[in-house]
C-alpha cells in the first residue's frame, strides 16, 4: 500500500482525470461509439435494462456515464433514502466532530463539509462503482440553503484506499449540498471526487463543473440558495464512480433521520434507510 501511495502522489491525478474527461466528451462515429459504450457496459457489468434510452443513443462516453434511469424505476420510499445506487459501506455516529472512515480511522466531519460547527450527529457513506447510475439525489427533503465547492486532490476511493489512507475523503475535491429540514435540523450531502472523476456538476449552477483548470487548482466557492427540495430530487452527477457521504446533525437524528439498516449493503436511489 505504501508503494501505491507514493505512485499516486507522484501521478498528476487532476490532470489525468481532466484528460479522461476530455476523451469521454469526444463523439465518435455512431458505430464506433456504440462499440465503445458496449465494451464499457460489458467490462463493468452495466445493467442496460435500467437505462432511460438504448445504448446506441448515447453519443459519447460522457452521455453514457451520466445517463438517466427509466422513469418510475426508483420510487422514493421514505423520509431518509439512499442518495444513489451503490454500496452502503459505512453508517456511524458523529461525536466531538469526528466520525468513522474505516476501522481504526476517523476523520473530521467539519473538514469534509467545510462546516466548523458540525459536532454531533450521524454519517453514512455510499460508494458508487463504475457500473452504477452516476446521478446523486437528495437523501432528505427540505430547503437547499447552499452548495459549496471545495477543491482538492483526486485520490482513488476504492475500498483498499479508504481502509488504508487516513482522511481520504477530506483530501479530495467535493461538492457539498446543505439542506435544512422542516424540523430545523440539517443534512449535508457531500459528493466526493476521485481518480478519473474529473468532473462533478449540479443542475443548480449550470455554468459550473469541477476540475476545469487542473494545472492551477481551484478556490473554494459557495452559492447561497433557497430552493425547496423533495426527498429524491436530483442534486448533481459524477463522471464514472465515486462516493457520497451524508452528514446529519443531532437535531436531524433526534427527529428520526438516522439510518436503521446494517452495512455493508447494496442500495438503490430512493430506498428507505429508516425502519
Amino acid at each position: 500500500m505504501q508503494l501505491m501511495k507514493i505512485f499516486f502522489t507522484i501521478l498528476p491525478q487532476n490532470l489525468l482525470s481532466f484528460l479522461t474527461g476530455k476523451f469521454a466528451n469526444v463523439r465518435f462515429p455512431g458505430p464506433l461509439q456504440f462499440v465503445i459504450n458496449k465494451t464499457y457496459a460489458l467490462s463493468f457489468g452495466v445493467d442496460e435494462t435500467l437505462m432511460e434510452k438504448p445504448l446506441r443513443s448515447y453519443e459519447s462516453l460522457t452521455a453514457f456515464f451520466t445517463r438517466r434511469l427509466r422513469p418510475g424505476l426508483r420510487p422514493v420510499e421514505g423520509k431518509l433514502v439512499s442518495p444513489a445506487d451503490g454500496r452502503l459501506t459505512n453508517s456511524y455516529p458523529i461525536a466531538s466532530g469526528q466520525t468513522l472512515q474505516a476501522k481504526g480511522m476517523n476523520y473530521s466531519a467539519a473538514s469534509l463539509s467545510g462546516e466548523i460547527s458540525f459536532e454531533k450527529g450521524w454519517q453514512f457513506t455510499v460508494y458508487l462503482s463504475p457500473k452504477d447510475y452516476h446521478r446523486v439525489h437528495a437523501p432528505v427533503g427540505g430547503v437547499l440553503q447552499s452548495i459549496r465547492y471545495i477543491p482538492g486532490k483526486l485520490w482513488p476511493v476504492l475500498p483498499v484506499f479508504v481502509k488504508q489512507m487516513d482522511g481520504l475523503f477530506t483530501f479530495n475535491e467535493r461538492l457539498v449540498f446543505e439542506i435544512k429540514l422542516a424540523q430545523g435540523g440539517r443534512a449535508f450531502a457531500v459528493m466526493v471526487g476521485s481518480m478519473n472523476v474529473g468532473k462533478m456538476s449540479t443542475r443548480f449552477v449550470p455554468s459550473f463543473a469541477t476540475n476545469q483548470n487542473p494545472l492551477s487548482g481551484g478556490t473554494v466557492k459557495t452559492w447561497q440558495l433557497n430552493e425547496n427540495l423533495s426527498v429524491g430530487d436530483e442534486l448533481g452527477m459524477f463522471m464514472l464512480g465515486s462516493t457520497v457521504v451524508v452528514l446529519l446533525d443531532d437535531i436531524a437524528v433526534a427527529s428520526g433521520y438516522k439510518p436503521a439498516v446494517q452495512c455493508p449493503l447494496t442500495v438503490i436511489m430512493g430506498q428507505s434507510l429508516t425502519e
